[in-house]
């Protein structure tokens, strides 16, 4: 285990344990706090968190590589075991200062040879409240990712179609890597968004943006 993978098991483990305000990562506008990244955690979330991930991922299944039947205990088990039980993964729900849940966003993938990881779960729930709320969330996450966790470069994976995503990529300081071509595959009632073989010959029903952010941009 090196020094990274050390680090992020570490701030992991606190920030996913019991869910005290004091591991809530501000989030400020011009100097001004307002919102704040409530990590998700054994004995800190609630059932109205679960209620939120749920409607949100039902409205928001055609931005997933996999769309399947989303239910409220499903969800659960998955925030359970793929979220807070994984030692490299981590999820925030984005609240303005009232309290008032507007989104999530998480990392995920950590290499811990290369110093990288990934954007994860990004989703605007309410768009009826703190403007420029998910720029904001977004940058602040990812700069934490990097001063607090030591990460050298992040990347994030999103359809190229989905123009809002896109966009707020690039106001939060990413840039395009690299295009994906991708087909559907349905299998068992869940539509699967598969990355192509090379010289296939097929032709791509959509495509994946790859877009990244090193430390030389902060």
């Amino acid at each position: 285990m090196n020094a990274f993978e050390a680090k992020v098991s570490a701030v992991f483990s606190r920030l996913k344990t019991g869910g005290s305000p004091e591991n809530w990562i501000p989030v400020f506008e011009q100097g001004v706090a307002v919102a704040n990244l409530r990590p998700l955690a054994t004995g800190g979330y609630t059932e109205a968190d679960i209620a939120l991930l749920t409607q949100w991922r039902i409205e928001n299944q055609h931005w997933f590589p996999t769309q399947f039947n989303v239910t409220h205990e499903g969800t659960k088990v998955w925030l359970d075991r793929q979220v807070i039980g994984k030692p490299d993964r981590i999820l925030f729900m984005i609240q303005d200062m009232e309290g008032v849940a507007v989104g999530h966003v998480g990392l995920c993938s950590f290499n811990y040879v290369e110093l990288t990881c990934e954007m994860d779960n990004v989703i605007r729930g309410r768009n009826d409240v703190l403007p420029n709320g998910m720029v904001l969330a977004y940058k602040t996450l990812a700069e934490w990712a990097m001063n607090e966790l030591g990460a050298q470069e992040i990347f994030a994976r999103l359809f190229a179609d989905n123009r809002h995503s896109v966009l707020l990529q690039l106001a939060a300081g990413f840039r395009r890597h690299r295009k994906i071509p991708m087909r559907k595959v349905e299998k068992d009632g869940a539509v699967h968004w598969v990355e192509m073989e090379a010289g296939s010959g097929e032709e791509p029903e959509r495509y994946f943006l790859v877009a990244a952010r090193s430390r030389r941009t902060l």
